[in-house]
């Protein structure tokens, strides 16, 4: 099993197709079925990480389809998870 751990719109490209491919595994992990994923830190844009991750640091399989929920909610309604405006961060 991969965790991808950085689902984000930017990590999705289109192929000739115009099928969705996901891209950019420079933070996934390979896990065997069943193993535990142990890390020692929360990896992932700021926006796209589920709750959970910030009260256990264990990436799961559940975690990338949250971060792919928000971005389906993302294109759905044409705004970031996270706007940055006069220094601070909203969250939309």
């Amino acid at each position: 099993m991969v965790v991808h751990r950085d689902i984000k719109s930017s990590n999705i490209l289109l192929d000739a197709e115009m099928r969705g491919r996901l891209g950019d595994f420079g933070l996934a992990k390979l896990y065997q079925h069943g193993e535990v994923p142990n890390t020692t830190r929360v990896v992932g844009t700021l926006g796209y990480l589920a709750p959970e991750l910030a009260t256990m640091a264990s990436p799961t399989a559940a975690s990338d389809v949250y971060s792919f929920g928000v971005v389906l909610l993302e294109v759905a309604c044409g705004r970031k998870p996270i706007e940055m405006e006069a220094g601070r961060m909203r969250w939309c």
